[in-house]
């Protein structure tokens, strides 16, 4: 089992593509917001367009297995419970992608 996830995560490395903007923001950290968690799968920033949370998956061009998104969602509730997100009113998951199609995220709304 730790094989196959040591392949997928060598075959997911070998998509990211440079000019994509959230590859850029987690592979090579280029965050100009607030940063709320990163880990091994994603990471959590405040999106510069809309100013709510926002996860980005580390992979290009796949969307997470099972797994991966329940991972995911839970980092998500998990911070919906903190008095800053409580007192902005963040705890909807939106799964809507709106500018960057072939990047899986989901903001907090």
């Amino acid at each position: 089992m730790i094989k196959e996830v040591e392949e997928q995560i060598k075959e997911d490395e070998k998509k990211i593509d440079k000019n994509c903007p959230l590859c850029r923001l987690y592979h090579f950290e280029e965050i100009r917001t607030k940063l709320y968690h990163k880990d091994r799968l994603c990471i959590i920033v405040e999106c510069e367009s809309s100013h709510v949370p926002m996860l980005v998956s580390r992979f290009h061009e796949r969307e997470p297995n099972k797994s991966e998104l329940n991972h995911m969602v839970n980092l998500l509730i998990n911070l919906s419970k903190t008095k800053e997100w409580k007192e902005k009113g963040w705890g909807y998951v939106d799964f809507t992608n709106h500018a960057v199609l072939n990047h899986f995220h989901i903001h907090m709304r």
